[in-house]
């Protein structure tokens, strides 16, 4: 049994959702409202290398009610996607990825590194690739512009949290995103070996 949710379906729950916050956020009492808790957190994983057929690409975005996970090639500027689809993640699994985010935000922010190598251009396979990440965690934006390579072979602790949480988003479905067991260096974590 597949755990996709079909993409209407998904749709149809996420706005659902949203009207559903809207409302009752309509009918507050006059007690202030506290700081949205640390499962308010969501963000977007891009990665893309250059190799010897083209340049291959992962992309996930985590979700309020799952991870959208899609992956492909890039062939003159154009994605080539070879499997996307929105997969259902139990409220305990959503937890652990978002607290990765959560504690790779907090070092961002507490500890920032004072310089990242630049994402590449993806235009031969000695290109170092693309590894982007934004999202937010508690309405605090976060975004991380590096290069593939500096997150597959760093040795900061930061490094080592943006690897960790690439495999795990690597690791949530049961089969490897595009047959891919690993990824440039990048292996999938399920997320209990997160810990």
């Amino acid at each position: 049994m597949s755990r996709f949710l079909p993409l209407k379906l998904y749709s149809a729950l996420l706005a659902f959702g949203t009207i559903s916050t809207t409302f009752s956020g309509c009918f507050s009492s006059d007690t202030p409202l506290s700081d949205p808790p640390t499962t308010n957190i969501s963000y977007e994983l891009y990665m893309a290398r250059a190799s010897l057929t083209g340049t291959e690409y992962e992309q996930y975005k985590l979700l309020p009610m799952g991870m959208y996970q899609e992956c492909g090639i890039l062939r003159r500027g154009r994605s080539v996607v070879t499997q996307q689809g929105i997969l259902a993640l139990p409220q305990s699994v959503r937890g652990k990825m978002a607290a990765l985010f959560a504690a790779l935000s907090e070092r961002m922010l507490s500890n920032p590194p004072e310089n990242m190598p630049t994402p590449g251009n993806n235009a031969d396979m000695f290109d170092p690739g693309k590894f982007l990440l934004t999202g937010f965690t508690d309405g605090k934006p976060l975004s991380i512009k590096t290069s593939f390579d500096a997150v597959v072979n760093g040795s900061s602790e930061i490094e080592q949290v943006m690897a960790r949480l690439a495999e795990t988003a690597r690791g949530v479905s049961e089969t490897p995103p595009c047959k891919n067991v690993e990824f440039f260096g990048l292996q999938r974590r399920t997320p209990n070996d997160s810990d």
